[in-house]
């Protein structure tokens, strides 16, 4: 295991790198990922682990503009046709009524991105069987930046189970860097 990195005054826990309350379910036959914008980032890693693992899955990928999302060429590269690409300006917008009107078993359903989207989500896997939506929510603490400046702000992640109505937060985080992978944890 990495030893534990620090962050100024405050240490990270010895088990911060082994905690991960949004991962696959092994046991699944068949996955589906959905993102929104920059919740691309937990489901790509999931999709590839499911695709290493050999398993059915399909990806849904949403954006306002084919342009501006992260890893399209990757995604397009390593899933193929398994990779669906909606965009809001081409007008090719996901209808998630359609892709969930029929519930399979043996079916997870994995999403992260705007609070928009997951509760769209939500609301038609409401048939589905319990647990099979599992989705991780991003939320600002902070209001947006000012146009053209670098904005720090805290994130709480938390991963929340439609049908059972549990929320569980998991961790601070500031960026400042407009990039991800380079945030700082400020607490558990």
């Amino acid at each position: 295991m990495q030893s534990a990195p620090q962050t100024r005054s405050r240490r990270w826990p010895e088990d911060a790198w082994a905690r991960d309350h949004f991962k696959v379910d092994p046991a699944a036959g068949r996955y589906i990922f959905v993102a929104g914008g920059i919740g691309i980032t937990p489901i790509i890693a999931m999709a590839d682990h499911v695709r290493a693992n050999g398993k059915d899955y399909e990806i849904h990928y949403c954006g306002r503009d084919v342009a501006t999302m992260a890893l399209l060429e990757r995604l397009t590269t390593d899933h193929g046709d398994r990779l669906h690409v909606h965009s809001s300006a081409a007008g090719t917008r996901l209808d998630i009524e359609a892709l969930l009107k029929n519930p399979a078993d043996g079916t997870q359903i994995y999403s992260c991105g705007p609070e928009r989207l997951l509760s769209t989500l939500g609301a038609a896997a409401g048939h589905w069987p319990d647990d099979s939506l599992h989705v991780e929510h991003f939320t600002s603490t902070f209001g947006e930046a000012r146009s053209g400046q670098p904005q720090c702000r805290a994130l709480r992640l938390r991963s929340h189970h439609p049908k059972t109505e549990r929320a569980e937060s998991k961790l601070m985080m500031t960026c400042c860097s407009r990039a991800c992978g380079t945030s700082i944890t400020l607490g558990l």
